[in-house]
């Protein structure tokens, strides 16, 4: 969490200055990320080696989206026949590539990996779902994980396939559960999940639903510009007549 906040701090200065505001100033930024993500500097100490390692991951997703207009639907079997091809690569030379993260062997695998499943524009309905909790199962997945794996080991389970298994679910359940009952409140939101208040997005109104005294949402229906006043007047006189 802190190597993150330190990804956001950095981030900050970036965004005001306009220093990633379109590709020809954002390039040299990713490749100074690279440079320090290979350089080995950093340190534990409040997780900035952390930060170092995932800033490149996180600028070249950011410009992936920002600028990555080429993405389309037309070019999923370049995605498909570049995975295919490293898979292919990092299996027969699985043995000579480097342990270490921080290497550039590891940075182009990720890199090409994210970009090529981009390009292959797959689509899960199960994971659209639970993307959308992505940033509190990032928060409170530990929780979860190890937990798990306390309570299996207590009852003396030691099977490494089940240990996973239950830990991934847990990993993804609770900080679900947690974003869920947080969000209730405008207080548990911005204590727990580092968000503001919650408002319906822009173009959704609310309408009641009757018993359940639950709130949900429909699009307000566009209506040509000048028909507000004839429409209030329609409305004023169903009213009074």
């Amino acid at each position: 969490m802190e190597s993150l906040f330190w990804v956001f701090l950095v981030m900050i200065p970036l965004e005001r200055f306009g220093c990633l505001s379109s590709t020809g100033r954002a390039l040299p930024w990713l490749g100074i990320s690279f440079v320090l993500y290979l350089s080995g500097v950093g340190t534990e100490w409040l997780s900035i080696d952390g930060a170092i390692y995932l800033f490149p991951y996180f600028l070249a997703g950011l410009l992936t989206a920002r600028f990555g207009h080429a993405l389309n639907d037309s070019k999923r079997i370049y995605g498909w026949a570049v995975l295919a091809a490293l898979a292919v690569l990092v299996y027969a030379n699985a043995e000579q590539l480097p342990t270490s993260p921080r290497t550039a062997p590891a940075l182009a695998i990720g890199l090409i990996t994210c970009v090529s499943l981009l390009l292959t524009r797959l689509h899960s309905p199960l994971l659209a779902a639970i993307g959308i909790y992505s940033y509190s199962i990032y928060l409170f997945h530990v929780f979860g994980t190890a937990a798990s794996r306390i309570v299996l080991a207590g009852i003396g389970v030691e099977s490494t396939a089940l240990l996973l298994a239950c830990g991934i679910a847990a990993g993804i359940a609770l900080p679900i559960l947690v974003d869920r009952v947080a969000s209730r409140s405008d207080l548990g939101r911005r204590l727990l999940l580092g968000k503001g208040k919650g408002r319906p997005r822009p173009g959704v109104v609310p309408v009641s639903s009757g018993r359940s005294g639950r709130v949900p949402f429909r699009r307000e229906p566009e209506r040509p510009s000048g028909a507000d006043s004839t429409s209030q007047g329609r409305g004023s006189s169903g009213l009074t007549g």
